[in-house]
């Protein structure tokens, strides 16, 4: 049987993402690629494209399923540190400001990025400034719309180390503590991210990629570690792990082997099948969570503000807790039990900080019982 390519997986791939959101009620799917270079979609030596534009299957097969689909970019190939990423969340900062950025790094002029073989005459199609509807990157992340899927691409961890060693920073700053300050500011973006879905009634997930395996070497292990255990503590988050990268590449200019940290055309189209195989996955799971999550948030908020001791009525608390859990959906019996098991783990680890009232106790007794059948 003959391979197919990565581009005909994406068409089969998107289509099977399709069906799992018209089965939960979805109208509408939002991507916002959120990020540093490789959420930008740039190459030092090959096509330079934002990600909005390389899967080029996803609204005609989204389409024929009755979900519109609206993607946007908040990412640029430098001063992307983890940091400035959480600053344009506070700022709100228009998609069409984050287009002026990447287009002075594609300018050609003195803070340009290498991209010699960037055709400047596709600067206006993929970096618009005059935008129909120029949202700001916090109003995306606070929809609140039922009927959306809501997903951020999110690629990051890597611009303030490469920051010290590109821009003279001193040797410790060369070593982990740039990851580390990265990782930080990622953890701030999950905590906004997780709070807002709590606090506004937003269902945002992120899905947070693991940065390019390079020659297959995990050399940027210590970085998708921290990562992935970042990830973990969050209702609405998941990790995707990285594709292969070739290091070495065939200049499309020059036609000179260079090396560069940055997928090419074909890797960049495998790690989009990474991410949507990912989604196809966790999404009903993460829908359940977050929901779950706010509405047990909400719940042990009353007990402990009712003035009564409601939350001492074990048949009550039981009976709250089973509504909460079975109001969720899923398209399959195995979704379902992943979520059970996933929110049997995450409520019970947050039960002392934010379920206190509802009962760690009481919520292993529902969730056991539904994991058991």
């Amino acid at each position: 049987m003959e391979k197919i390519s990565n581009q005909q997986e994406q068409v089969l791939l998107d289509r099977e993402l399709s069906i799992i959101l018209k089965k939960l009620g979805i109208k509408k799917l939002i991507i916002t690629f959120f990020g540093n270079s490789i959420s930008s979609g740039y190459s030092m030596t090959r096509t330079i494209k934002p990600l909005t534009l390389r899967n080029t299957s996803i609204n005609e097969m989204m389409r024929a399923n009755g979900v519109e689909v609206e993607l946007h970019n908040f990412a640029r190939a430098q001063n992307n540190g983890d940091e400035h990423l959480f600053e344009w969340i506070v700022q709100n900062i228009k998609e069409s400001e984050i287009n002026k950025m990447v287009r002075n790094d594609y300018s050609g002029g003195p803070t340009t990025m290498p991209c010699d073989q960037f055709d400047k005459s596709y600067m206006d199609e993929y970096y618009p400034i005059d935008l129909d509807e120029d949202k700001g990157l916090r109003d995306i992340i606070e929809n609140s719309d039922e009927n959306i899927a809501n997903i951020i691409v999110y690629n990051g961890c890597t611009g303030s180390f490469l920051d010290a060693v590109t821009r003279h920073g001193n040797l410790s700053q060369m070593l982990t503590y740039g990851i580390n300050r990265d990782v930080r500011s990622l953890e701030a973006i999950l905590k906004y991210i997780h709070a807002s879905n709590r606090k506004n009634n937003s269902n945002t997930q992120i899905y947070a990629c693991g940065a390019p395996n390079l020659l297959g070497l995990h050399i940027t292990g210590i970085i998708n570690r921290k990562i992935k255990k970042a990830v973990k503590q969050y209702s609405n988050a998941t990790y995707v792990d990285p594709i292969f990268a070739k290091v070495f590449y065939k200049n499309i200019l020059t036609d000179k082997t260079g090396i560069d940290i940055h997928y090419s055309e074909d890797e960049y189209d495998k790690n989009i099948n990474q991410i949507l195989k990912s989604i196809i996955v966790n999404y009903p799971v993460k829908k359940g969570l977050i929901n779950t999550d706010r509405e047990m948030y909400k719940l042990s908020s009353d007990f402990e503000l009712s003035g009564t001791e409601i939350f001492k009525e074990k048949d009550f608390v039981i009976k709250s807790i089973e509504k909460i859990i079975s109001e969720q959906k899923f398209t399959s019996a195995k979704e379902e039990l992943q979520f059970y098991k996933q929110a049997l783990k995450h409520l019970t680890t947050r039960s002392p900080y934010d379920f206190c009232y509802v009962g760690k106790d009481n919520i292993k007794e529902v969730l056991k019982q539904k994991i058991k059948g």
